[in-house]
C-alpha cells in the first residue's frame, strides 16, 4: 500500500528566519544543551545561537526543526550547503533523555560530523569499522549511561538484529536517514542496503522517521516516502538554485588539457576538483598537470597492475590529505567527495559528462558549500556520449532488470546533452530539471547570461539550414558528414555518395567545422533533432524539426566569444578585510585543526574566517556576535583568537572591533527595523510603525541585508524588478545609482535600485 503523502512545501526564502536574542546569550548558562524534550522553538533557536553561533535560520530550516520536535514523519530535500544537519542535530541536542540515530552512508562524512558536533559541546558518537575496541566499547558505555545525543551508523549495521535490539532497549524515538535518494532505484546512487530500512517501521513503530537528501526529482521523493514507509510526512522542498556557482559548459578543445589549465589558472592556490569518466583518463590528466607544475593527486579504483590494499591505501592518504587541507587538487573519478564534507572548494571541474543531471547536482555542488563564491565548469564533446553508452551497456547485464537499466541510464543521457549543448540559463535548466521554476531571465552566473556566449542573429535560418540538409542526404548519416555538406567539403565521402550535387552543399562554407559542429549539438540538446543510438549514430529529423523548417517555430542558437577573458567570481570582491589577516587565521586554524586532529573546516569554516578578518574582534563581546561561533568554541578557541588579531591589528595599525556596530554603535532604531525586517514586514509597514520616512527605513533595509545576506529580498522588490536591476548591474556596474535609474527610464525607483544593490553585494556578485 502507498504510503499517504501531506500537500508538498515549497517554502519561500523570506519570512523562516528565526531570531536568537544576541542580548540573553551570556546569561544562559552552556550545560542548557540538555533542554527537556518539550522544549518550546523559541529555546530551541536560543540554544543554536549558544552552541553553534547561528542567531538566523536558513529558509526551510524552521519547518524541518519543527516536523521533529513535532514528532512528524518528515522528507527534506536541501541543496548541498543548504544546512540540512542542522535541522536534525539541533532538536537532538535538545532531548535531554533521548538519543537521535542518524543513517549515514559514507564513515569519513560520519567521522567529521561528530568531530563537529563534539567541538560544539554536543555529545555524539558513531559506529563503524574504523573503530577499535576500546572506542567501541567507550561508545556503548556513552550510551548506556544516556550521555549521547545522536548515534551515526551505516544503513548495513542498521539491519543488524542485535544492533536493533539495542537500540530497541534504548527505546529510540527517531531515526535520521541522510543521503535518503540510495533508497530509490529512480535516484542516482542506489544502494540496495537502504531497502531495508524499511524495516525500523516495523520494528520501532513508534518512532518517528525523518529522510535527508540534497538531490531528489518528483519521481524520486515519492519513491523515498514509499520505501520508508514514511506516514502522511511532512515534505519541505527547498529551493535547488546554487546562487553562489558560476555554470560554465564548453565544448571539449583537442584533447582539452588547454582549457583545463585556464580553469586552474583562475583559481590558482584555491581548492578544487577535477572529474574524469575513466581511470584512464585521471591517471593522465594527473601527469599531465603534475609535469607542469601543479600539486594534482589522483582517486580512482585499481587498475590491473595494482592490488588492491595498495590501491585503498593510497585512496585513504589522498582523501585524508584533502580533508585536512595538506592538499588542494584531487583529480578524480566521481565516486570521489562522497565522504568529503570539506566547504571551501572554489571550483569543480568535469572533463566530460556526468551520467545524470543528478550526479552533476551533486558532484558540481561541492563546490561553494561555505556560501561563497565557486565555479562549476563542464568541459564536454560527443565523444563522451559514446563512452557512456559503452558503460551503460557494458553494465547493463549486471541489473535486475537490464532493459529497465538500459533505457532509464540513456534517458538520463539526454538529459545530461541537452543541459551540456543547450543555450539557455544554466541555472535555470537545472532548477526545472528538478521540477522547480526560475522566474528570473537572467541569473548573472552562468555562461549564458554573463554574455560568455552571444546570440545568433540569424538562429533560426541556420538551423533550417543544417534540418533541411539532414533531409536531403535522407537522415542516414551522422554529425561529421552533415558538417562536411554544409561547409562544401571536398572528400571521398561527399563524392561516393554524390552529395555535392545537393542544394544544401556549401550553404555554410564560410563557417568553420567547429562551430557548425557547436550548433549541431545545440539543436540536438534543444529537441529540435534526434540522434539514433549504436556505434555510428545518425541524425533524424522530429516533429520540431518539420516546426522549425515550415517556419512555426523560431530556434536560438548561440556561438562563444572569441578570445573573452574568463574572470572567477573573487570571494573577497565584497569584503573588506585585510588581506594578510585572513592568511593568519588559516595558519593559526590549520595548527589548531593538526593539534586536534581534526580538519580545518570542523575548526572554523572559510566564511566565519572572513567574518573575524572583516570584524577583527579584540574583546569578547564582539567575538559573539561572528555568525559560527557559539559558547563552546569560544570557550575553546576564544583567547587564543582574540589574541592573534589583536596581535595583527597593532602591528599592522588597524581597526579592531569594526563588527562592534551590531551592538554599539546600531542605534535601537536599526534594531527595531531588524526586529521587523525579521517578520517580513515591508517598507512602508515599518516606516508606520517607527514613525519614520520610508527612505529612512531603506537604509535600515540596506545595512540588515549587508549583515543578514538573505537568500531572497522578495519581500522588498518584486521579482520582474529585482531581475531588471540585476541585468543592468551585471552591465554596466553599480558604483552609481543614476545610470541604473536612467537605463532603467525611471521606471524602477531609486529606493528599490539600492535594495538590489545591497542584496547583489550581500550574495558576493558585485564588488
Amino acid at each position: 500500500m502507498s504510503a499517504a503523502v501531506a500537500p508538498v512545501l515549497f517554502l519561500s526564502n523570506v519570512g523562516l528566519h528565526a531570531f536568537f536574542d544576541a542580548n540573553n546569550l551570556r546569561s544562559q548558562p552552556h550545560h542548557c544543551l540538555a533542554t527537556p524534550m518539550t522544549a518550546s522553538f523559541d529555546e530551541l533557536t536560543s540554544l543554536i545561537a549558544r552552541t553553534w553561533g547561528f542567531r538566523t535560520l536558513r529558509p526551510n530550516q524552521e519547518a524541518a526543526m519543527r516536523a521533529i520536535m513535532d514528532r512528524l514523519d518528515s522528507l527534506l530535500v536541501l541543496p548541498t550547503g543548504g544546512g540540512k544537519s542542522l535541522c536534525y542535530q539541533a532538536p537532538a541536542a535538545a532531548r535531554s533523555d533521548e538519543l537521535t540515530v542518524v543513517v549515514s552512508p559514507l564513515i569519513a562524512l560520519m567521522k567529521d560530523q561528530v568531530d563537529a558536533l563534539r567541538e560544539v559541546g554536543v555529545s555524539a558518537v558513531r559506529i563503524d569499522s574504523t573503530l577499535s575496541d576500546g572506542e567501541r566499547r567507550s561508545a556503548f558505555e556513552q550510551m548506556n549511561a544516556g550521555q549521547i545525543r545522536l548515534l551515526y551508523c551505516s544503513p548495513e549495521k542498521l539491519v543488524n538484529d542485535n544492533f536493533r535490539d539495542y537500540l530497541r532497549q534504548r527505546r529510540v524515538r527517531t531515526f535520521v536517514i541522510d543521503e535518503a535518494h540510495c533508497i530509490s532505484h529512480w535516484g542516482h546512487q542506489f544502494r540496495p542496503e537502504y531497502r531495508q530500512l524499511k524495516e525500523l517501521r516495523t520494528v520501532f513503530p513508534d518512532a518517528a522517521m525523518h529522510a535527508f537528501t540534497a538531490t531528489a526529482t518528483p519521481r524520486v521523493r515519492d519513491d523515498i516516502v514509499e520505501q520508508l514507509g514514511l506516514r502522511q510526512p511532512s515534505v519541505i522542498v527547498g529551493n535547488f538554485d546554487r546562487p553562489n556557482l558560476v555554470y560554465r559548459s564548453i565544448q571539449r578543445r583537442d584533447d582539452g588539457v588547454a582549457q583545463v589549465i585556464e580553469v586552474l589558472e583562475r583559481h590558482r592556490g584555491e581548492a578544487g576538483i577535477i572529474y574524469c569518466i575513466t581511470r584512464k583518463e585521471v591517471d593522465q590528466l594527473t601527469a599531465t598537470l603534475r609535469a607542469r607544475g601543479y600539486e594534482a593527486r589522483r582517486y580512482r579504483a585499481k587498475n590491473p597492475e595494482e592490488s588492491e590494499p595498495q590501491n585503498q591505501a593510497e585512496r585513504k592518504e589522498v582523501q585524508d590529505l584533502f580533508r585536512r587541507g595538506k592538499c588542494n587538487l584531487i583529480v578524480a573519478t566521481v565516486a570521489f567527495g562522497m565522504g568529503v564534507d570539506r566547504p571551501d572548494l572554489r571550483f569543480v571541474l568535469h572533463t566530460g559528462l556526468p551520467k545524470s543531471l543528478e550526479h552533476y547536482q551533486q558532484e558540481a555542488g561541492r563546490a561553494g558549500r561555505d556560501g561563497l563564491p565557486a565555479e562549476c565548469v563542464l568541459i564536454h564533446s560527443a565523444r563522451d556520449v559514446m563512452t557512456w553508452r559503452f558503460i551503460i551497456d557494458k553494465s547493463a547485464p549486471d541489473a535486475p532488470d537490464p532493459e529497465h537499466f538500459r533505457k532509464h541510464s540513456l534517458n538520463q543521457l539526454k538529459h545530461v546533452e541537452a543541459y551540456a549543448d543547450g543555450s539557455i540559463c544554466r541555472h535555470r535548466a537545472l532548477v526545472q530539471y528538478f521540477g522547480q521554476e526560475f522566474p528570473a531571465d537572467n541569473c548573472a552566473n552562468c555562461d549564458v547570461c554573463l554574455n560568455d556566449v552571444e546570440l545568433e542573429p540569424e538562429g533560426t535560418i541556420i538551423a533550417q539550414k543544417i534540418l533541411s540538409c539532414v533531409y536531403r542526404v535522407n537522415e542516414r548519416f551522422g554529425v561529421e558528414h552533415i558538417i562536411n555538406v554544409l561547409r562544401g567539403a571536398e572528400v571521398e565521402s561527399i563524392r561516393r555518395f554524390e552529395h555535392e550535387k545537393l542544394s544544401t552543399y556549401g550553404l555554410l562554407r564560410d563557417q568553420k567545422a567547429a562551430t557548425i559542429r557547436n550548433w549541431l549539438y545545440q539543436l540536438i540538446g534543444g529537441g529540435w533533432l534526434d540522434r539514433s543510438e549504436g556505434d555510428r549514430p545518425v541524425l533524424k529529423l522530429n516533429e520540431k524539426s518539420w516546426h522549425v523548417l515550415r517556419k512555426q517555430a523560431d530556434v536560438r542558437l548561440v556561438r562563444r566569444r572569441v578570445g573573452r577573458e574568463r574572470k572567477a567570481r573573487s570571494v573577497a570582491a565584497n569584503e573588506d578585510y585585510h588581506s594578510g589577516l585572513i592568511e593568519v587565521l588559516r595558519a593559526w586554524r590549520l595548527n589548531e585543526a593538526e593539534r586536534r586532529g581534526h580538519p580545518p573546516y570542523v575548526i572554523f569554516h572559510d566564511s566565519t574566517l572572513r567574518e573575524l578578518a572583516r570584524v577583527k574582534p579584540t574583546n569578547e563581546e564582539t567575538l559573539r556576535r561572528i555568525p559560527g561561533i557559539g559558547e563552546r568554541k569560544i570557550e575553546s578557541f576564544g583567547a587564543a583568537l582574540l589574541a592573534v588579531i589583536a596581535n595583527y591589528c597593532r602591528d599592522h595599525q588597524l581597526e579592531s572591533n569594526i563588527g562592534a556596530v551590531e551592538a554599539t554603535v546600531r542605534n535601537s532604531a536599526q534594531e527595531t527595523a531588524d526586529a521587523l525586517f525579521r517578520t517580513g514586514a515591508r517598507v512602508l509597514e515599518v516606516a508606520e510603525k517607527m514613525d519614520r520616512a520610508p527612505s529612512t527605513v531603506v537604509e535600515h533595509l540596506c545595512d540588515f541585508i549587508a549583515r543578514e545576506r538573505p537568500a531572497s529580498v522578495a519581500t522588498w522588490v518584486d521579482e520582474s524588478n529585482y531581475q531588471a536591476v540585476a541585468s543592468v548591474v551585471a552591465k554596466i556596474g553599480a558604483e552609481r545609482l543614476k545610470p541604473i535609474f536612467d537605463a532603467l527610464d525611471g521606471k524602477v525607483s531609486y529606493e528599490k535600485i539600492r535594495i538590489v544593490v545591497a542584496h547583489l553585494r550581500s550574495m558576493g556578485k558585485i564588488p
